[in-house]
């Protein structure tokens, strides 16, 4: 007997072939990667730098690489699919976010206040409605975890030039 198990949560997938679980050593894992640019540019017959620009849109999914009208521009594309409740791309997108990440982890309105441009731990509280530092804390580690987010600290070696210094780092 076989058992295939399909996800796209990749953590989740390998958390099923940890230790002390049932598919311990007994799972052979495969990613099935997303069709490549050169597949978009081969199923919506545009140019080639169009075609990078749907894939990177698209994802490579193909669900949503179907739905592309052929020789469609990416900006008009966009146009419909947003203002498409019902499109392929915000489906998809609404689907994978719901999954994820549930609403009482307080992902959703981080990532939302991450995507519209705030970069640090209290700029991020604010935006997302002025989020308690322990459910921020949380909501970025599930975040980092997936890894949807990714999390980069200064080098504790520079500091901001003034007028008048030398750009070498002193220690």
């Amino acid at each position: 007997m076989h058992v295939v198990c399909v996800g796209s949560d990749l953590a989740m997938m390998e958390a099923l072939n940890e230790y002390g679980r049932p598919f311990h050593q007994r799972t052979t894992e495969m990613v099935v990667p997303p069709l490549s640019p050169a597949d978009a540019a081969e199923m919506l017959d545009v140019p080639p730098a169009e075609a990078f620009d749907a894939y990177l849109v698209t994802g490579g999914l193909p669900l949503i690489l179907d739905e592309w009208p052929t020789g469609l521009a990416v900006l008009d594309y966009l146009a419909d699919a947003v203002t498409d409740p019902t499109s392929a791309l915000l489906v998809s997108g609404e689907r994978a976010l719901a999954t994820e990440f549930p609403a009482e982890s307080q992902a959703r309105l981080v990532l939302g206040a991450i995507g519209s441009g705030e970069r640090t731990f209290s700029m991020i509280a604010r935006a997302a409605g002025d989020l308690p530092q322990a459910s921020l804390t949380r909501a970025l580690r599930l975040l980092t975890g997936k890894p949807i987010v990714d999390r980069h600290r200064p080098c504790p070696y520079t500091r901001p030039r003034t007028p008048g210094t030398s750009s070498r780092i002193r220690t």
